[in-house]
């Protein structure tokens, strides 16, 4: 049962709109879990989260790299959480990322689900970053047990070229 479950799931805005509604989504279905997440100085319709959570630090919009070493530093303490859940719910990339190097050699890893709403840019370019970027994604996607998709196309027009 989905109540017996262990899951956590990890976030790198908090309390950006399309991840705070899914995580009141799944609380008002009477889901069990707990929140990881980072929080960024942005201006959000609404920064009311009535779920408790963990914040893992704060992470500056646009600079990459500075994001790249906030998550890495937050690697330990997201790897403490999570060695003892059933399944880890990440939202984007970098936090399924994340989530696949926190879990690293542990003897019982858990199940990922790795949500992705939107293509980043990076993604899509031309050039040795996006080629990287891509070969990263597939990697993650390999490892992962349930990709979430919120709109077919990305399975059709990126999933399947990648």
């Amino acid at each position: 049962m989905l109540s017996d479950l262990h899951i956590i799931f990890l976030t790198s805005s908090i309390h950006y709109p399309f991840y705070r509604n899914r995580l009141i989504s799944f609380n008002k279905i009477g889901l069990s879990f707990e929140v990881l997440g980072f929080e960024r100085e942005l201006k959000y319709p609404s920064t009311d989260l009535p779920i408790q959570y963990e914040k893992l630090g704060n992470i500056d919009q646009g600079n990459y790299m500075k994001r790249l070493m906030h998550i890495i530093s937050a690697i330990p303490k997201i790897r403490k959480r999570v060695k003892n859940a059933d399944v880890i719910y990440a939202f984007g990339l970098d936090m399924a990322l994340a989530s696949l190097v926190s879990v690293s050699f542990l003897t019982k890893c858990p199940k990922l689900v790795y949500e992705v709403h939107d293509i980043r840019e990076i993604l899509t370019r031309d050039n040795i970053t996006g080629i990287v970027a891509r070969y990263i994604d597939k990697l993650v996607v390999r490892k992962t047990d349930i990709l979430v998709v919120t709109s077919i196309a990305y399975v059709t027009n990126y999933f399947k070229n990648v």
